[in-house]
């Protein structure tokens, strides 16, 4: 990255860019844009998101972005290697560190386990959605159905305390064309 971080900064100063220029195209953090030039892994997030950062960064000053990184993953390599080289083998520490692919895999796998044990889960939701739309379809036909036959609905409201006006409604619907004139003359 140490040649990363400057051909993305010489790209990014033959262009007339600033850093905010640059953080605000690719919406990338303007501490992360200024820690990817500065050759400072420390800073960054894990090496997914640098990744993505480096492809963002290239695009928007006209770079190729797969050659740089690759270098970015031969920098990484180095670097661990480096670090092991001066204190031995990785120890697991509570300091940040950022995350190598070899520790992204394993986080991968294990997400493609838990969505195929999710799955199942997913079945059964189906199933009670299946469930529940069947019992709605069913009060619905239940609740028209009576109305359809003919056959008259019982309700709280019904019976001897009837509303005036829907014993004339009842009345009118009674009547025929043959008997219509003298009803309206009385």
């Amino acid at each position: 990255m140490e040649q990363v971080g400057a051909k993305l900064r010489d790209a990014r100063v033959a262009r007339g860019m600033s850093v905010e220029d640059v953080a605000q195209v690719t919406k990338i953090p303007r501490a992360s844009v200024a820690a990817l030039e500065a050759d400072d892994l420390r800073s960054l997030p894990a090496l997914i998101f640098v990744k993505g950062f480096v492809r963002a960064y290239a695009r928007a000053v006209d770079l190729e972005p797969g050659p740089l990184v690759r270098g970015l993953d031969e920098l990484v390599r180095t670097r661990e290697i480096e670090r092991e080289a001066q204190v031995g083998p990785r120890r697991p520490s509570a300091r940040r560190r950022t995350t190598s692919e070899a520790q992204v895999l394993p986080l991968a796998a294990a997400a493609a386990t838990s969505r195929r044990v999710s799955g199942s889960g997913l079945k059964s939701g189906y199933v009670l959605l299946v469930v529940v739309a069947a019992g709605l379809l069913l009060a619905a036909w239940l609740m028209v159905g009576g109305k359809r036959s003919g056959a008259p609905t019982v309700s709280g409201t019904a019976g001897p305390s009837t509303p005036a006006i829907q014993e004339r409604v009842d009345g009118v619907s009674s009547i025929t064309d043959d008997e219509a004139p003298r009803e309206r003359l009385r």
